[in-house]
């Protein structure tokens, strides 16, 4: 098969759990023999592959910003619109964080998702006269989130090709849309994805909340788990010496980093815990600073002495590092997520995940043995949950031990990208039977 899979990026400030899914999806797909045309949009995305590195963007974030607050520049000259897609406009595009609040995007996402009606339709006649013009032809294209369902009834008619809309963390956009713009955005999103041919969920969490709020029948959803290169997280050998507690996501307040260091700071109350040691990475947004300086302070004594950590930083590298110097992770939220891939990824190295009973997370816990205990995320009983799993390092190895082959059984990425192939191909054949 002939894959278009369009994948929007971020910038590289924050932890991404959709960039790292597309990334490990594509080169999944691409193991499993199939032929894919990854299509970067708006930002470079953070995908950890080496074969998808310099790609073109197409909806640059500056144009899409401009032709939206500007009806000249939907008109303007093409030497302007490449201009402003320039690699170095977009890295500062990327640095201007504030651009994916979602009270700042609310109009422009609902201009994207009228899609050859929005102020960046010019936009979308560029990436659809590319992607024809691709030899071989494209078979099928992937959505990597439904707010990019906008593109799905042109692209459909461009390339008579079924859209797949992959759904995995909209709803942390959709429910902080200001009242205003709600409404009208909810509306807007079921129309536009009335194009696309079947939406897949990343979870039955997710599927049967978002996919179900969309108004998509059961014949037009499916789920496919994101598998993890659990060749690339080995199960440690043994525990680290000094007792760590770790966080990896943005440093948000409903992601719930202070939450953890109120817990921290009840720990190192008792004597059996004064060598605890805190370690966060992860990154923030413009809006997020605030928040956090008010919890930081805290622990700056902490942080002082080297007890406490900051790495602004989610790459491989630095998650691999982290989950090396931990005895548990932390995962704080205080919203329901529709997956997160880096409790896989700690798990299967050995390291004890404490999760809220929230979300996906009850899902996983239900084939994740032991390795991921499922606690209530106020500070006080996260204090509780911890003191207990430090106290016997022989069965917290245990748990480890027992999470790795689990995650190694039932969320390998070959697994993911296998499952998913099965899918496009059975949506390519019934199209073809019906024309």
């Amino acid at each position: 098969m002939r894959i278009a899979y369009l994948v929007p990026g971020s910038g590289d400030l924050s932890y991404c759990e959709n960039c790292l899914r597309d990334g490990v999806l594509i080169e999944a797909l691409m193991q499993a023999g199939q032929d894919v045309l990854a299509v970067p949009l708006y930002l470079p995305p953070m995908l950890e592959t080496d074969e998808l590195e310099g790609l073109q963007v197409f909806f640059g974030g500056v144009n899409v910003f401009l032709q939206q607050k500007w009806g000249f520049f939907r008109r303007a000259p093409e030497w302007l619109n490449r201009l402003c897609n320039r690699p170095s406009l977009l890295r500062l595009a990327a640095g201007r964080s504030g651009m994916t609040d979602p009270a700042m995007l609310a109009e422009t996402a609902q201009s994207m998702l009228l899609g050859s009606a929005g102020h960046q339709a010019r936009e979308l006649e560029k990436v659809g006269d590319w992607l024809a013009q691709a030899s071989p032809r494209i078979d099928v294209v992937i959505l990597s989130n439904a707010l990019l369902a906008g593109m799905a009834a042109h692209l459909r008619e461009k390339l008579a090709a079924p859209v797949v809309c992959l759904l995995q963390d909209e709803h942390e956009f959709l429910d902080l849309v200001p009242a205003s713009h709600a409404q009208a955005l909810m509306a807007t999103l079921r129309t536009a994805l009335s194009a696309v041919s079947q939406v897949v969920s990343v979870s039955r969490f997710y599927d049967d909340n978002l996919a179900t709020r969309l108004g998509f029948q059961p014949s037009q959803r499916s789920v496919v788990y994101p598998g993890i290169r659990v060749e690339q997280f080995p199960l440690r050998p043994t525990l680290p010496k000094i007792p760590a507690l770790g966080f990896l996501s943005r440093w948000s307040e409903d992601k719930g980093p202070h939450r953890l260091a109120q817990a921290y700071q009840l720990l190192r109350e008792e004597p059996e815990h004064q060598e605890l040691r805190l370690h966060f990475a992860g990154g923030w947004m413009l809006g997020d600073e605030p928040y956090i300086r008010s919890w930081r302070a805290a622990l700056a004594s902490a942080e002082q002495t080297g007890q406490v950590t900051f790495t602004r930083r989610f790459d491989q590298e630095t998650r691999r590092d982290l989950f090396d110097r931990l005895h548990l992770l932390v995962v704080a939220e205080s919203r329901p997520p529709a997956f997160r891939r880096y409790v896989l990824e700690a798990l299967c190295t050995g390291v004890t995940v404490i999760a809220p009973p929230l979300g996906v997370f009850k899902e996983l816990a239900e084939v994740l043995s032991e390795g991921l205990v499922l606690c209530d995320s106020e500070p006080a009983k996260l204090a509780q949950c911890c003191a207990a799993l430090l106290r016997d390092p022989a069965a917290l190895a245990e748990r480890g031990r027992r999470a790795h082959m689990a995650v190694q059984k039932h969320f390998s990425a070959a697994a993911s990208g296998l499952q998913l192939a099965a899918l496009l191909e059975k949506l390519i054949n019934e199209g073809q039977e019906e024309r």
